[in-house]
């Protein structure tokens, strides 16, 4: 899944690349980079349901938890323009 994230990243660099006729290898990797480790934010949110799922005991209510949780790492990593995929596979790991 990282190379997923990683190929999603990278690419979104390159369309940006190809629209602007410009090639920088230092922005490029500040920008890779920060995409990058911005979005291990979901680590922070996956951390927090779980230590709210460790308290309950209803299968369907986890079940719930945890999708909310896929979706919302996602939306917030792209809402600050960040990687969705990199933020929901970290809050998996």
């Amino acid at each position: 899944m990282f190379n997923d994230g990683t190929a999603a990243v990278l690419y979104g660099i390159l369309v940006a690349a190809v629209m602007t006729g410009t090639l920088n290898v230092s922005p490029v990797l500040k920008v890779f980079l920060s995409r990058f480790l911005g979005s291990s934010g979901g680590l922070g949110m996956g951390y927090l349901v779980s230590k709210i799922t460790a308290r309950i005991d209803e299968p369907q209510i986890e079940i719930t938890l945890t999708t909310i949780l896929a979706y919302s790492s996602y939306l917030v990593a792209q809402s600050l323009h960040l990687s969705g995929v990199i933020a929901t596979v970290m809050r998996v790991s």
